[in-house]
């Protein structure tokens, strides 16, 4: 179980910092100088926009999905971290009588 919401976790992360690299890589160099047909930077911002737009979902829908499975996943690890509640058994106390 474990295993699942690391894997979970790390495929959220990538999915978001695509996303988001792809979008501010785009913005930055959208208005470059374009050297040609072979421009290496008009090249590259269409490798960014298809990977956006090979998502299947909708792009704000997906990102939308992205965050809440990062702030659950970061929920639930606070959670078991720092909430842990002290009970006579976790604290292995012996009641003899």
């Amino acid at each position: 179980m474990k295993k699942n919401k690391v894997i979970a976790l790390i495929l959220a992360v990538v999915l978001l910092a695509g996303l988001l690299f792809s979008t501010i890589f785009i913005i930055e160099n959208f208005g470059h100088k374009c050297t040609g047909h072979d421009c290496p930077i008009c090249l590259e911002i269409n490798q960014a926009a298809q990977f956006i737009s090979s998502i299947k979902f909708i792009p704000i829908l997906s990102v939308t999905l992205t965050i809440l499975s990062v702030f659950t996943l970061t929920r639930a690890v606070f959670k078991r971290v720092y909430v842990h509640k002290n009970t006579l058994i976790s604290l292995k106390v012996e009641m003899l009588n």
